[in-house]
């Protein structure tokens, strides 16, 4: 299983992402450049999870050639059959329990609260979040880091990371890394939640969002928060600097809403590219 690919005792665990099969081969971690470098030089032993967003396999990747310049590992897209059924059922369970707070609502909205709740309850986002935990507590065990790193983007499955992390190893330091744009009214990654579903450490990438998630834990005097910057720049006189006059305009598109609303407004850039093919359109999710 993916246990054996990495050995026993790490001091530290990174949960990074793996977004296209090309970043194999980079020297650097994507989203954390090189931190696992960096920590391998003052002779700490660190693992780097790449939680798989490619259409490449488990067993594809554990044949791959990869760069080794840090030690990295995906999780299998299954658990035990038995594991599964166990979570499915769990989570069924808990959708019925949603299910049937609509018969005491008070309001309209909070029928459709309860509503939406117990579909996503049973979404593959909710199941997804479940079967990695199931697989980072069985990695967390065998491995016994004193410190987990992950992005902190607002997902559910970080928070229980954060909690799961606490469960096993009580001591061990839980640290997310705010590395995106912050939304107006992106909640999810301000809220306190305390019970260890918060993480101990927050690292942004600038003073603004520094300044935001004070505000927002500001009354959590167990969160500490700590602008680090990012390992990402642009290289000016590059072949790919964006400002160069020899690239066409760029347009980098930012959608921010349901699914509906994504695939609409993607859906108009697309058109849009065709009227404008000396328009570079980005679209960022």
């Amino acid at each position: 299983g993916f246990l054996n690919q990495s050995p026993k005792k790490y001091d530290v665990l990174i949960i990074s992402h793996l977004v296209s099969e090309d970043h194999l081969n980079l020297k650097d971690d994507f989203y954390f450049g090189n931190l696992p470098i960096e920590i391998h030089k003052r002779d700490k032993k660190c693992l780097v999870l790449q939680i798989n967003h490619t259409k490449l396999s488990y067993k594809e990747f554990s044949n791959r050639k990869v760069n080794k310049e840090f030690q990295r590992i995906i999780f299998p897209s299954k658990i035990s059959l038995l594991k599964e059924l166990k979570m499915f059922f769990e989570t069924l369970k808990v959708s019925f329990y949603l299910r049937r707070g609509t018969s005491k609502a008070k309001s309209l909205f909070e029928k459709k609260f309860f509503q939406q709740a117990a579909r996503a309850a049973l979404s593959f986002e909710s199941l997804s979040a479940i079967r990695f935990v199931n697989q980072l507590s069985m990695l967390l065990e065998h491995t016994q880091p004193k410190v987990i790193i992950t992005t902190m983007e607002g997902h559910s499955w970080e928070r229980l990371a954060y909690y799961y992390a606490k469960q096993i190893l009580p001591n061990i330091k839980c640290v997310g890394y705010q590395h995106a744009i912050l939304f107006p009214r992106q909640h999810s990654i301000k809220r306190q939640l305390k019970n260890n579903l918060d993480p101990d450490i927050i690292f942004t990438t600038g003073l603004h969002t520094k300044k935001i998630l004070e505000e927002s834990y500001k009354n959590h005097h167990k969160v500490k928060i700590e602008c680090i910057g990012t390992h990402r720049r642009i290289i000016k006189n590059s072949e790919d600097d964006f400002t160069s006059k020899k690239n066409n305009p760029a347009c980098l598109v930012l959608p921010d809403g349901n699914p509906l609303e994504t695939m609409r407004i993607c859906e108009f850039i697309l058109d849009l590219s065709k009227k404008l093919p000396d328009i570079n359109f980005i679209i960022r999710f």
